[in-house]
């Protein structure tokens, strides 16, 4: 797969694609859009590279993730990454997210598998080392198991539609979510705010799509600005994206 850095993608490597035979899958929290990772990610290639160059443990390292179901925004270049429409429109709900980061896993591994036979003609099973962030901790995990169960050579292996063959080699959890968040004080609180509002959500992403509507960009950007007590730019841009995007706001919630 090319480098490549958009809205929904990060894409980039420690050294020459050709080269890299690791990969570090990145799976964000909520809100799932990739923008708002994009500094640490480059920050990740950056300190890999310079590691590498030291002890030429691995020659080359890819670092992907993408934005999780729902997330997607629109680019000026593309339509949303040639997303089909109806699975942008979709509202996925937690099952639904790990089926889909578990699908991009295999159909990036796919893509490199394929990539390397082309240019190096090896066939070496590739490494994926899994990270996730908050909610993304946990799909990482489930993840994970979903990978063993479907290994030929695993003792609990199921049938499976997946045919590539790579391992996944570790797992690093970044401040992973709360197990009983819905006990949590936001949590009872938020409960509390449902069950005398059922369709908050819609309601929320009705009323931030009135304002996206009403509001120019710059405009937006300058609420944004405020509400979040100047945030860097990557965010301030990210967040402005994600309240624009189709379902983005009530995907959140």
């Amino acid at each position: 797969m090319e480098a490549q850095i958009t809205p929904n993608t990060f894409c980039t490597y420690t050294a020459l694609p050709k080269d890299a035979t690791t990969t570090v899958f990145f799976i964000s929290g909520n809100p799932g859009l990739i923008g708002y990772y994009h500094p640490f990610l480059s920050l990740l290639g950056k300190y890999l590279a310079k590691t590498g160059d030291q002890s030429s443990i691995e020659s080359s390292i890819q670092i992907y993730g993408c934005s999780l179901g729902g997330f997607e925004v629109d680019c000026e270049n593309t339509t949303s990454e040639n997303e089909p429409q109806d699975r942008r429109s979709k509202l996925y709900d937690l099952e639904d997210q790990i089926v889909l980061v578990h699908d991009k896993l295999n159909a990036l591994m796919s893509v490199n598998a394929s990539s390397t036979k082309n240019t190096s003609g090896s066939s070496a099973k590739r490494k994926v080392i899994l990270m996730g962030h908050s909610v993304g901790a946990y799909i990482a995990m489930e993840v994970l198991r979903r990978h063993r169960e479907a290994n030929p050579q695993s003792e609990t292996a199921s049938p499976s539609s997946y045919t590539v063959d790579f391992d996944i080699i570790g797992g690093v959890m970044l401040f992973p979510t709360v197990k009983d968040i819905a006990h949590s004080p936001s949590g009872q609180k938020l409960t509390t705010l449902l069950s005398f509002v059922p369709h908050l959500a819609l309601i929320v992403s009705f009323f931030a799509r009135i304002l996206t509507t009403l509001l120019p960009t710059s405009a937006l950007k300058s609420l944004v600005k405020l509400v979040m007590h100047n945030p860097p730019s990557h965010a301030l841009d990210t967040t402005t994206s994600f309240l624009k995007s189709t379902g983005g706001v009530r995907q959140a919630l």
